[in-house]
């Protein structure tokens, strides 16, 4: 047979392995998150990007500038310095010479609750209101709201400006509005600490027939209130801004309510009820009953389980309407009879004295007097019910 040539088999080359060590692991392992983290910047940076985008119809996705306001501490003629809840302030009694008219909005609550909301009708389209106060929960401390409201905008305070924002202002939130501007505001009363003065946030919205202004007031203790100026985008409106803000200039918090009662105390011993009576003028007669029902308003926004508050309120809005031909329409001329404001307040002051105490003697007065007046007038209006509790 012939011989058949066997290729030669030559033996596999060793390939050298190189291994690795600790330390060049380590460098990929660094290499790698180096380049996965390049690409997360990127995507987080466009994600805050978008959602910040998606806010910018609306004041959650504004940064707040700073406004520092001068105090004016001393009430001027149209002016009276009274308690509203925790601050105390001086409070608008005329505008444009014709008298501010206050009334009770009614919501079940005291003695455990604070009124609902207090509203003051500068005109037939200006509206100032003031809202009882709440405690947030969880309670947010005052200096982490105002640091997310001036900083840049942020996942991490979306939530506290969302929260401090939609609490007072849902209707507005919903607004499809024009304009809006959003301040952090500070009075600068030099006789207290810089921790004791009044601050809070300034929100505004602008559409083509009105103007919303909301002055959330935020204690150090993380109760807030809030104030809210409704009014046309007109002369007149901005007039009664100019006056609202001077009020704003002249706001006080305080960390309890003894504070207002006592002052509403002392300026209520004051008033001399039979020389009001007896005043021969009736455009003044009527005027000085008008003030002291604002008094009285501002006793029950500070102690709101008294009975007694809420029968001296009934009283005096009885004075009123008895000083007042049922036709006549104040403060304005057109739209504004004050009979129907009076009236509700009468009614308010009825349904917050039954909830109080309904066999109470001086509840069947005050009953007796609503519906002397009438009792299919206009009722009270209604608000959101007050979180906080006394």
């Amino acid at each position: 047979m012939p011989h058949l040539n066997r290729a030669k088999r030559r033996a596999p080359k060793k390939v050298a392995v190189k291994r690795s060590t600790p330390q060049s692991r380590s460098s990929l392992l660094l290499r790698a998150g180096i380049g996965i983290i390049g690409l997360m910047i990127p995507s987080a940076w466009l994600v805050t990007r978008l959602v910040e985008r998606s806010y910018q119809n609306s004041p959650v996705g504004l940064t707040a500038t700073t406004l520092e306001i001068s105090p004016q501490l001393t009430p001027d003629s149209h002016q009276l310095h009274v308690p509203i809840f925790y601050s105390i302030l001086n409070l608008p009694k005329t505008f444009m010479e014709q008298p501010v008219t206050y009334e009770l909005s009614y919501q079940a609550g005291p003695p455990n609750h604070f009124i609902a909301q207090i509203r003051g009708h500068l005109s037939s389209n200006i509206l100032l209101s003031f809202d009882g106060p709440r405690t947030p929960d969880p309670v947010i401390d005052r200096k982490i709201i105002r640091s997310c409201f001036t900083s840049t905008f942020s996942f991490q305070c979306l939530a506290t400006r969302q929260r401090t924002l939609q609490t007072w202002t849902q209707d507005l939130m919903s607004e499809s509005s024009k304009e809006w501007s959003l301040q952090w505001f500070q009075v600068l009363d030099a006789s207290i600490g810089a921790d004791e003065q009044t601050q809070g946030i300034h929100v505004s919205t602008k559409t083509e027939n009105h103007i919303l202004d909301h002055w959330i007031l935020i204690q150090p203790s993380g109760t807030q209130q809030v104030i809210h100026l409704a009014r046309p985008p007109t002369p007149e409106g901005q007039k009664a801004f100019e006056q609202v803000s001077q009020s704003i200039a002249s706001l006080r918090n305080y960390p309890e309510l003894q504070y207002g009662r006592e002052l509403i105390d002392r300026t209520l011993g004051e008033v001399q009820l039979d020389s009001m009576k007896n005043e021969s003028d009736p455009a003044i007669r009527l005027s000085k009953l008008m003030e002291t029902q604002i008094l009285l308003i501002s006793k029950v926004s500070v102690e709101p389980s008294s009975l007694d508050s809420f029968f001296h309120l009934a009283g005096i809005s009885t004075l009123i309407l008895r000083q007042t031909d049922p036709n006549l329409p104040l403060p304005d001329p057109k739209d504004l009879p004050l009979n129907r404001i009076v009236q509700g307040n009468l009614a308010a002051a009825y349904l917050y004295a039954r909830d109080l105490d309904a066999l109470d003697p001086k509840t069947s007065q005050i009953q007796a007097l609503w519906l002397s007046a009438g009792k299919d007038a206009e009722k009270p209006g209604s608000a959101g019910a007050s979180e906080t509790h006394l």
